[in-house]
């Protein structure tokens, strides 16, 4: 009923006809659905605060979801016709890593540029710009002169990513601890989100590091645990948004 539903609706390419299995849906989809439930809280949050940062996060948890939608849409057999062998952009369906490359690179951009504007000290400030400039030095390295952007999960350089974000993440609650206010940490929507984003860093570490040394059956269900976290920590800042009272969905 659902694929007929959608049928009416979108050209049929644009539809999977895998048949649908929890597990399929664990290694590949939740993921996406994870992102698209950040954009659309951190779009409601921005619709009632008007903070930029939201807005910022809101159009990149939707580009994360785009993006790795399509790769996994044209590595099916059925879609990789959509791309002609000839056609320079043929390696888009042969495999989805490009996806991760993509997605990680402007990850570390856009949370440098997020913390930057979060954090009040000098030097953690200098730290945050030190950690974009590796993460971008060391990415052009591996996955453009050396060549890996298309090849392989690059483990390594998905592992600096999340290594420098639980950084950032644990420099915002330093900061914020040792600057504790009256009011309750838990009525601060930027509270909630940013635990969340260390839950899924801090929890999905190893799995990153360990995804290309692990046996190709096993990795489908080592990515399942990284979607599964990352699904949870996305309900937890939507159950965070609607608890908060209106009026206090920002601390000042």
């Amino acid at each position: 009923m659902c694929k007929a539903l959608l049928s009416s609706c979108y050209p049929n390419f644009l539809i999977p006809s895998y048949q649908f299995t929890v597990e399929y849906f664990l290694k590949n989809d939740l993921e996406p659905v994870a992102y698209l439930v950040y954009m659309v809280v951190l779009f409601l949050q921005f619709n009632q605060r008007k903070a930029i940062r939201h807005w910022v996060l809101s159009v990149y948890s939707l580009f994360a979801a785009v993006s790795i939608y399509v790769g996994i849409i044209l590595t099916e057999n059925e879609y990789k016709k959509l791309v002609p062998q000839n056609s320079i952009w043929h390696f888009l369906t042969e495999q989805n890593n490009w996806t991760y490359s993509l997605v990680y690179i402007i990850n570390a951009c856009v949370f440098s540029w997020l913390f930057y504007t979060l954090l009040r000290g000098k030097i953690r400030r200098i730290i945050i710009i030190a950690c974009c400039l590796v993460n971008v030095i060391f990415f052009i390295y591996t996955d453009i002169i050396s060549n890996l952007f298309l090849s392989a999960f690059n483990s390594a350089v998905y592992g600096l990513t999340f290594l420098t974000i639980i950084l950032y993440t644990l420099l915002y609650l330093y900061e914020l601890l040792t600057n504790i206010k009256e009011e309750n940490l838990l009525e601060d929507f930027d509270f909630w989100l940013i635990c969340g984003y260390l839950l899924y860093y801090l929890g999905s570490f190893v799995i990153v590091i360990y995804y290309q040394n692990a046996d190709p059956p096993e990795r489908g269900s080592i990515w399942s645990m990284n979607n599964i976290i990352l699904f949870i920590c996305s309900l937890i800042l939507l159950v965070a948004y609607f608890k908060i009272p209106k009026n206090k969905k920002i601390m000042v």
